[in-house]
């Protein structure tokens, strides 16, 4: 285990186990290491969901790029009434996203299928979403090998490759999770600090509207987020 840290190798990698809002998760290097910053997305997400369960008792969210779904877990963990799918293009991913949402008991909730973005046949229907959020590769193609060597050489680099300026998949989704959500649903994406003012612009471009940019553990902007009128 000493040598495969010398070598640079993420100890969530080492011991197989990341800690995110309190709950243990299986991580492999088929997917993501959770970072403590994407617990804002989540926070915020609750935030959302809680002013929508006055209206929606059972609100329906959809977490794209899921990883090992730490997102969609955290926020079926803590808001108990929510139905909550997990989407990954990648199918090892989601085998562990699936064990991991066995292991804590949230299986029943958290539905998890493959696809690319919102394009898998087992998601709910369109104009049916209540939140859509997503936390997926936004690092530029060109910027990759400058990375850390614990990201650029360990981590897979289909969850961090977002293309030549690091939004190819966020320009994708942002049309897409208009003809997912219901009227006042609302999308919610992580971004590099740098991008976050290009989100925002897209998602007014794009016909969002009450759209914020919210800001990380380092006060760093990190969030983005948008309601959609339809």
């Amino acid at each position: 285990m000493v040598l495969r840290r010398a070598g640079h190798e993420p100890l969530a990698y080492i011991t197989g186990r990341k800690e995110f809002m309190s709950l243990e998760l299986e991580v492999s290097p088929d997917v993501l290491v959770p970072r403590p910053d994407s617990e804002v997305l989540v926070e915020q997400a609750l935030e959302h969901l809680t002013r929508v369960t006055t209206t929606t008792p059972r609100p329906t969210v959809i977490d794209v790029g899921t990883g090992s779904g730490a997102l969609a877990l955290a926020i079926a963990a803590n808001h108990p009434t929510a139905e909550v799918w997990g989407v990954d293009i990648s199918p090892a991913a989601i085998g562990v996203a699936r064990r991991n949402a066995v292991r804590l008991g949230l299986a029943e909730r958290v539905r998890l299928v493959i696809g690319d973005l919102l394009s898998a046949p087992d998601l709910p229907a369109a104009g049916t979403a209540d939140l859509v959020v997503a936390n997926l590769p936004y690092v530029s193609s060109a910027t990759l090998a400058r990375l850390a060597p614990e990201v650029a050489i360990h981590e897979p680099k289909l969850a961090l490759d977002g293309g030549a300026d690091g939004l190819s998949l966020i320009r994708r989704l942002i049309p897409a999770a208009s003809a997912a959500l219901r009227p006042s649903g609302a999308i919610g994406l992580e971004c590099d600090p740098a991008q976050c003012t290009l989100v925002f612009g897209m998602l007014e471009a794009a016909g969002y509207q009450s759209c914020a940019i919210g800001r990380d553990l380092a006060g760093r902007q990190r969030t983005v987020w948008g309601v959609w009128r339809g």
